[in-house]
């Protein structure tokens, strides 16, 4: 009885283990620069005035961290 449990606790935790390299190897990481068009569609769909104004900050932000600074010369 005790083996059986033993054996039931091992296969369990592998799977899960298994299931979480799974995941963190095909975890993509996305570049927030490489669309910010889609933020501000984002924010000219939003429904409410609220949702507008909140999403129209949020594609300025995106824009502001994307955009090279200009050196002085």
């Amino acid at each position: 009885m005790n083996n059986r449990w033993l054996l039931a606790a091992g296969v369990f935790f592998f799977v899960v283990g298994l299931i979480a390299a799974l995941a963190l190897l095909t975890e993509v990481e996305e570049d927030p620069c490489a669309d910010s068009g889609a933020d501000v569609g984002a924010a000219v769909l939003g429904e409410t005035e609220g949702d507008q104004e909140g999403l129209v900050n949020r594609a300025i932000l995106v824009r502001g961290k994307c955009e090279p600074e200009e050196e002085p010369q």
